[in-house]
């Protein structure tokens, strides 16, 4: 389950609680994606260029559904993981048609009429490859909901139109996406140049707080490595390989007697 974290609204408290609530299933990413592509939708239908802002996506109550779609027109595409319902207020699917008709002075009262209904199917029908980012691939054509008939959506975002004419398009899923997978890991091939400090170690010991603090000048610590023993090529605090510790020409050098150790 995807879960937002939300706080309480501002009161008298000085502190807002923090809870987690349901979270939309639709990606952020997802809903730019379908926006942007509606927008462009739009500014053929239109002949203008379309300014947009997104709402963010959000999860729906039954009862916060019923109140989005009531008294608004819509559109049912169906899909592969989800259907997508497009919704309409009655007013700006009005202004949509008319500025659509080119009758842009023309003042959206009332309902739309028979003719201007079947435009609006059309237009939502020119709209529906703007959500295959939701649902994936579409599985059938666009159609519009008689009133009362409108799908339940789980999840919701609007796209409000700012130019060349304001209106709100509403956009539900009514199926849940399903989480997304894990992202895409580095090729290791991408990581050949990366430099790595290996650090080598040729003997171990340990110290209590107290005596840290003691050391001084000329003090002999002892170590619990045994004299002999193979020293260690450690990456962090890995150990990647065991060898001899010692010279070569004037540098300290680690020879590997041991390679692939990982303690």
């Amino acid at each position: 389950m995807i879960a937002d974290l939300r706080f309480a609204p501002a009161g008298r408290e000085r502190v807002r609680p923090a809870r987690f609530v349901p979270g939309s299933s639709i990606p952020v990413g997802a809903a730019c994606l379908a926006a942007s592509r509606a927008r462009e939708c739009l500014r053929e239908i239109l002949g203008d260029p379309c300014e947009i802002v997104i709402g963010e996506p959000h999860a729906l109550a039954p009862a916060a559904w019923a109140a989005i779609a009531r008294g608004a027109r819509a559109f049912v595409t169906p899909g592969r993981l989800t259907d997508v319902v497009l919704i309409l207020p009655e007013a700006d699917a009005r202004t949509l048609v008319l500025h659509a008709f080119n009758e842009r002075g023309a003042i959206a009262s009332g309902p739309c009429s028979a003719l201007e209904a079947q435009a609006l199917e059309r237009i939502a029908q020119r709209c529906a490859t703007a959500w295959e980012p939701l649902c994936a691939e579409r599985r059938g054509p666009t159609t519009a909901c008689a009133p009362g008939a409108v799908p339940l959506a789980v999840a919701y975002f609007d796209i409000r139109v700012r130019a060349p004419v304001p209106l709100t398009l509403g956009v539900g899923i009514a199926r849940a996406l399903p989480e997304p997978g894990p992202g895409s890991t580095i090729p290791p091939a991408s990581l050949g140049n990366v430099p790595i400090a290996v650090r080598a170690v040729l003997g171990r010991g340990t110290l209590d707080a107290r005596a840290v603090l003691a050391l001084a000048i000329g003090d002999v610590v002892t170590l619990t490595t045994k004299v002999g023993a193979p020293g260690a090529l450690n990456v962090g605090a890995k150990t990647i390989a065991v060898g001899t510790c010692g010279l070569a020409g004037s540098q300290l050098a680690f020879r590997v007697s041991d390679a692939g150790v990982a303690r």
